[in-house]
């Protein structure tokens, strides 16, 4: 029997797709492979923002079904908030990916592609060197980003 219901595997440390020139791979072989896409796991196990990898990420693109909207850095899978200034060049490059997949999306067809915001609690979020409490909060990130999202992409 057949049902319809789409399969997305996740990329993430510590499964198949940890890594981006490891998925590719993948892609090559099973062209009907799709993906929830976290590009800061790929992001904080290479060590960079994927600038040498990126037929690995427009591959990637093509086969993302959903996005989990955590920004991450080379040294760690989320950042503490992406509207700082700091961190503005990393949000710069998920949102140019993200960007990717909706662009790949489109030229489908396909009439949606999901995004879930996903910084989550500790140990992915950073604690304060003084008082040891997380930087931000939460809920108000997740908020934040699900905002911005919602504006870049309400016209696309």
């Amino acid at each position: 029997t057949t049902f319809n219901v789409p399969v997305y595997h996740e990329t993430h440390r510590g499964r198949f797709s940890f890594a981006a020139h490891v998925t590719l791979d993948y892609f090559r072989r099973h062209p009907g492979l799709r993906i929830t896409w976290d590009v800061s796991h790929w992001i904080v196990v290479a060590e960079s923002l994927l600038e040498d990898q990126q037929d690995a990420v427009d591959t990637a693109a093509a086969h993302t079904g959903h996005i989990h909207a955590r920004v991450g850095h080379p040294q760690g899978s989320q950042v503490a908030d992406p509207a700082m200034q700091q961190w503005e060049e990393v949000l710069a490059v998920h949102l140019a990916y993200w960007d990717k997949a909706v662009v790949a999306a489109q030229a489908e067809g396909r009439a949606q592609l999901g995004f879930t915001p996903e910084f989550g609690p500790v140990p992915y979020m950073p604690l304060h060197p003084d008082s040891g409490k997380p930087v931000r909060d939460q809920w108000e990130l997740n908020v934040a980003m699900m905002e911005l999202l919602k504006k870049r992409y309400a016209q696309k």
